[in-house]
């Protein structure tokens, strides 16, 4: 927390209401010059579960996200930012679903998101199965960060921590390197809320963290060829059409559109071969996808992939 006294009530006792009480609330306050520490302190006059810990200064959200692992003792670990909620039953599902699933390391969930005054604005999910979210990571990040659950041995035993060269898609960047040691899976329904403000990293560095989750991608994307190195537009529309199919949402392309979705089919090709996926909602992805592309009259994919040629070439389109 830093500077979060407007909110900070109501994320804490999202937390100690927990229908799961068996857990420390370590609380890592980052240099705050409001009311935070006094906040804190309230309630953990009442409550030994929660734990303050004060940075010696300001030192941002990196370096605090990697103390507060470094903190943790518990067998998990849950984050949430300090002006969002934890719905009540979060903690309970979230370590059924491991102690069920002993091959799984990260755990994230749908999110509903609410504007600064806490009103429902929407339900945001991401995909739901190890193959979805390992797809997903060729493009941006799969997890809402707030809501993500983690066993402490896959961080803590692999030395993983936040990279302070990727801000503002650090969490991203991490959940690359997780995701080479353990599976992974979403919660379809919301176990939090998220609080969109003007403040929000997301809304005042949005071009910086474009920017760097477009290096992420482009790292992932190299070890399927160098012909998958798409712009940052041509990527947010196969996320798009990615995400309409998830959710039964209606696939529309235009003409402009065709020789992504080309790209699209020879990329999840790629993919489910090389990750040896058998996930049938994945591979039913790649079937529509490439009759789709497929049913593009052939001289119109010949014209598409030529155009492509010349531009590879550096030639005019003359």
């Amino acid at each position: 927390v830093y500077n979060g006294e407007k909110h900070l009530n109501e994320a804490i006792l999202s937390i100690i209401s927990q229908d799961y009480e068996n857990f420390e609330l370590i609380i890592v306050n980052d240099g705050s010059t409001d009311k935070s520490p006094e906040i804190i302190d309230s309630f953990a006059k009442s409550d030994s579960r929660i734990k303050r810990a004060d940075n010696p200064h300001n030192m941002g959200l990196i370096k605090t996200l990697n103390r507060g692992l470094k903190l943790c003792k518990g067998e998990f670990i849950a984050r949430q930012d300090a002006d969002d909620i934890s719905l009540s039953g979060r903690f309970s599902k979230q370590i059924d679903f491991f102690n069920k699933h002993p091959e799984v390391g990260i755990v994230g969930s749908a999110m509903e998101s609410m504007d600064e005054s806490g009103n429902k604005i929407e339900i945001y999910r991401q995909p739901e199965t190890d193959c979805e979210i390992r797809f997903r990571t060729l493009f941006n990040c799969p997890f809402v960060h707030t809501s993500v659950m983690l066993r402490k041995n896959v961080i803590l035993d692999h030395n993983l921590f936040y990279d302070e060269n990727f801000k503002h898609a650090e969490d991203y960047e991490l959940w690359t390197r997780v995701l080479k040691i353990t599976k992974a899976y979403n919660f379809q329904s919301p176990l939090v809320k998220y609080r969109v403000s003007g403040t929000s990293i997301s809304q005042v560095h949005a071009k910086e963290q474009e920017n760097t989750a477009h290096l992420v991608s482009r790292s992932q994307l190299v070890k399927y060829g160098e012909e998958f190195d798409f712009t940052w537009d041509a990527k947010c529309l196969m996320l798009d059409i990615f995400r309409k199919y998830l959710w039964g949402e209606p696939l529309n392309f235009t003409d402009n559109d065709l020789k992504i979705m080309g790209d699209l089919s020879s990329l999840l090709a790629k993919f489910i071969k090389m990750e040896n996926c058998n996930e049938q909602r994945l591979v039913l992805f790649a079937g529509i996808i490439k009759v789709h592309f497929n049913n593009i009259p052939l001289l119109k994919r010949i014209s598409l992939r030529t155009k492509d040629i010349i531009k590879r070439l550096g030639a005019s389109s003359d």
